[in-house]
């Protein structure tokens, strides 16, 4: 965020992420509700797909620093000044091979991103929300300063028996170090290594990142809606606190499932699980 605009609103960007299924979309649903600004182009689940199309690619883990700074700084001017700030005009007039695709979702995508007018108020707190962003936040961090990241969890053994696993096979070899098969015990492993290693940036990056558990979320709204709002530095949130709750929306807990089968899994992802305080249904 450029500087006149971070002392203007007092705010900074805020990221959200998480794998697929563990309630990122009510997390935004909050910052939406708190007056955050969460970008012009979504998708059902309030996915941010400027971002999508820019960082949701297995190739952008080795792109240089360059060109990963190229399109963070691209999307950053996006959320923060539109369509019209000096790097997407220049880029407009040159062309770009970040869109480099003939498929009709990502010509909507590029003609979005380009040109269509942001409905950002002046000075409006700005956020964005893309369960994948976990993937590439330590660079993110590094590169923009001011960033804060809010990463979503729920219980591991619930997120494992998920028929969402598109980023296990997506990432899950690549996060793993190894051949995965779309599995139980495989999901777990996703789980554990994505755990292990948030935990390891955010204490590279004290003060700039906050877990939120959604099981624990929907047992304690207000208190998770109070958190998060100290963790934003917001110090007046514009509804009550018991409305911004209700947006919470409430799913069966894991203490519901009945198909955990430990035999399945890892012993020692199910160990790690038991440290990290998470519930273990029998």
């Amino acid at each position: 965020m450029n500087q006149s605009q971070k002392s203007k609103s007092g705010f900074k960007p805020v990221a959200i992420g998480g794998l697929g299924g563990s309630g990122t979309r009510a997390v935004a649903d909050i910052i939406r509700s708190i007056g955050y600004y969460i970008g012009d182009d979504l998708n059902i689940s309030n996915d941010n797909l400027w971002f999508t199309i820019l960082f949701k690619k297995t190739s952008i883990i080795l792109d240089s620093d360059f060109d990963f700074a190229r399109a963070t700084d691209l999307f950053f001017e996006r959320m923060e000044v539109g369509p019209d700030g000096p790097l997407l005009s220049s880029l407009a007039s040159i062309g770009t091979d970040l869109f480099d695709s003939e498929e009709e979702w990502l010509a909507q995508r590029y003609s979005s991103f380009m040109y269509q007018p942001s409905s950002r108020l002046p000075n409006q707190p700005w956020a964005w929300k893309e369960p994948n962003t976990h993937i590439v936040i330590e660079r993110l961090l590094r590169m923009k300063p001011s960033l804060l990241y809010i990463h979503v969890t729920r219980n591991p053994f619930y997120m494992a028996y998920s028929h969402n696993q598109n980023q296990l096979g997506k990432w899950g070899s690549i996060m793993i170090g190894s051949p995965i098969e779309n599995t139980p015990r495989f999901a777990l492993k996703f789980w554990c290594a994505v755990h292990r290693r948030i935990q390891a940036i955010s204490a590279a990056y004290p003060g700039r990142m906050a877990f939120i558990d959604f099981d624990d979320m929907c047992r304690r709204p207000e208190e998770t809606v109070i958190s998060m709002a100290t963790f934003l530095g917001v110090k007046s949130l514009p509804i009550a606190t018991s409305d911004i709750a209700q947006l919470i929306r409430r799913q069966p807990l894991v203490s519901s499932l009945t198909k955990i089968v430990l035999s399945n899994l890892d012993e020692q992802d199910v160990d790690y699980v038991r440290q990290q305080g998470f519930e273990i249904p029998l």
